[in-house]
């Protein structure tokens, strides 16, 4: 998968926390919080997404030390 060969060239270069940033409750979210990645963050509202205002979420996960 895309993601774990990410993390590998991460972790390989030095890289110990992956930050990113989805809209809301989303397949992506979920997607993610599978992939071992946390919620951080949440700023309500924070961004328009086809016409709606939805939550911008922040996750992490931390790959090495």
């Amino acid at each position: 998968m895309l993601m774990r060969e990410l993390e590998k060239q991460a972790v390989a270069i030095g890289v110990e926390t992956l930050y990113l940033e989805v809209y809301g409750v989303s397949q992506a979210t979920r997607l993610y919080e599978r992939l071992g990645y946390r919620e951080c963050g949440r700023l309500p509202d924070g961004v328009k997404h086809r016409g709606d205002y939805v939550d911008r979420v922040s996750m992490y996960k931390r790959i090495a030390g």
